[in-house]
């Protein structure tokens, strides 16, 4: 989906559909490994995806190095616990073709996103020049 914020666009650019596809492969291994426990129908932990997610931004920050800054991590971070917490209730029935799990929610988080960053972005950059012009006259 084509997002017009300029905050879901540089996100977008970061967040890459192999990263995605990566995320999706770490956290149904941890599906995976949880199963075979002594609790298998809980949540993999949040330091176990985590983990997970650090090792896929090392993979992927060779490509682009935002995905260390904090405003690019936290999205894949959040994004990964998401997942974890989505697929531990569905798998495997969220594996399909076409796009991967991670993939579709990423694609319904900016579509249901975008309007809300859009309208933010708007307000920002008036009460930019408001304050600007109000500086300027005293």
């Amino acid at each position: 989906a084509n997002v017009e914020s300029k905050y879901l666009r540089r996100l977008d650019e970061a967040i890459t559909p192999p990263l995605l596809q990566a995320l999706d492969s770490a956290i149904e291994f941890l599906i995976i490994e949880q199963r075979k426990s002594d609790k298998p129908n809980a949540t993999p932990t949040e330091a176990a995806v985590n983990k997970e997610v650090d090792e896929v931004v090392k993979k992927y920050e060779r490509h682009d190095p935002k995905l260390r800054q904090p405003e690019y991590y936290r999205v894949v971070e959040r994004l990964g616990g998401l997942m974890a917490r989505l697929m531990a209730r569905t798998y495997p029935e969220q594996f399909s073709s076409g796009q991967t799990p991670t993939e579709r929610t990423w694609e319904e988080i900016k579509a249901s996103t975008d309007e809300m960053y859009v309208s933010c972005e708007g307000a920002f950059e008036l009460s930019k020049r408001v304050i600007l012009t109000l500086l300027d006259t005293y």
